[in-house]
């Protein structure tokens, strides 16, 4: 699906007319999946003056095969209610159920790109965020002072990384299995519940969010001095 959108350059504010990919379903256009992967089918560049940026606008990823549903919507937070009115409309007029699928809304492109890649891995995404707050901690120490604007699951030469992008530079760091299997068993009861059929955000809030209540729970699973 594609839409017709007019856009004014963010530096000569030159206007022009383009054709934008507002929906991507992975089987009947595997191409698109290629460019979403590689940076480009979002992009923009002006016939004025060469400016180049990414479009910020809203998405559906469709992988019928591996049973994903992905959208893309940089203003959820400002638009949440009319968003998820949205999905449900989609829902209801896709001719698949979706019971079984799993359902996420992302923020940006490169958010997209990184679920993308997390479950071509075969891997939960929710595991792999709880690993990205294990491997900030090891990041903090060999970094202290370094100011992390973003992190990513990324595929760098086939091999499993997580990307940190500071102030200053782009650094890899490894993705370590052993992290992985820490965390399955650890946050076993929590990665149990895959919310298949339903929309949710997996990011690092959400990570956040469950550590802590493992932590809350594991006090309040220990003996008190009365209890001694």
């Amino acid at each position: 699906m594609t839409q017709t959108v007019t856009l004014a350059c963010p530096v000569c504010q030159a206007k022009a007319s383009r054709e934008i990919h507002t929906a991507v379903n992975t089987r009947l256009h595997p191409e698109l999946k290629t460019q979403l992967l590689a940076g480009s089918l979002l992009n923009f560049e002006c016939d004025t003056c060469g400016a180049k940026r990414h479009l910020e606008t809203e998405m559906l990823y469709h992988d019928p095969d591996q049973h994903l549903l992905f959208y893309l919507a940089p203003n959820f937070k400002e638009k949440r209610e009319e968003i998820i009115t949205r999905l449900e409309a989609i829902r209801a007029q896709l001719p698949v159920s979706l019971d079984d699928y799993h359902l996420r809304i992302v923020n940006q492109q490169a958010d997209l790109i990184e679920k993308i890649q997390i479950f071509d891995e075969q891997l939960d995404d929710q595991a792999v965020e709880l690993v990205k707050i294990l491997t900030d901690g090891l990041f903090a120490k060999e970094k202290p002072d370094a100011f992390v604007k973003a992190r990513y699951f990324y595929l760098h030469n086939d091999e499993r990384k997580v990307l940190y992008i500071t102030e200053s530079e782009q650094l890899f760091v490894d993705f370590h299995e052993s992290l992985l299997t820490f965390v399955k068993d650890k946050f076993a009861k929590a990665l149990s519940n895959q919310y298949l059929g339903q929309y949710i955000v997996v990011n690092q809030g959400w990570a956040l969010n469950i550590a802590e209540k493992k932590t809350n729970s594991s006090k309040a699973d220990e003996p008190s001095d009365n209890n001694q």
